[in-house]
């Protein structure tokens, strides 16, 4: 079944993500934004879908809980699986700490730090995490160029790569 866009976008608003502040705006605008950069890199939808998603449980930085994590069956079923595991991911994972270490991310455990018990994932999932991470930094205009070339380093993708570049002149 395919959710339409305004589907996801009045899911978001009826949780706030229109009046939540972030990075000088409200957190939809964020979220619209990352999506739509992974989107023009040629990610998968999942991973678009996932962007969109990608704060809303909370992160080790963003702190806000858009939505709790007893609606993760509603996100599941609104953006699909894979979608909705990367947007848990993201947020439960000590990023971006993780992504700065030179053997985590090497690695295919990661520490969820919501459940205190340690994820496997795969090196798709892997990459899958760093591309959103690049992006969101992208979205929020990061001038950390240490930060993007690890992420560059890590294995993000071709277009992800012109973009860092070109941010980093």
């Amino acid at each position: 079944m395919v959710i339409e866009w305004a589907a996801l976008e009045a899911y978001l608003e009826r949780h706030g993500a229109k009046e939540t502040k972030h990075s000088g705006r409200c957190l939809f605008d964020h979220l619209k934004g990352t999506h739509d950069i992974l989107r023009d890199w040629g990610n998968p939808d999942h991973v678009c879908k996932a962007g969109l998603f990608h704060s809303i449980y909370g992160t080790a930085v963003f702190r806000h809980r858009s939505v709790p994590l007893t609606e993760r069956p509603t996100v599941r079923a609104l953006v699909g699986s894979e979608a909705e595991h990367l947007a848990y991911l993201f947020c439960v994972i000590d990023r971006p700490k993780i992504f700065l270490d030179a053997e985590a991310m090497f690695q295919r455990y990661l520490f969820d730090r919501h459940s205190h018990q340690v994820v496997t994932v795969t090196r798709k999932v892997r990459d899958e995490l760093v591309e959103i991470e690049a992006a969101n930094l992208l979205e929020q205009g990061s001038k950390s160029a240490a930060t993007l070339q690890r992420l560059v380093q890590m294995g993000v993708s071709g277009a992800a790569r012109l973009a860092i570049a070109s941010r980093s002149l």
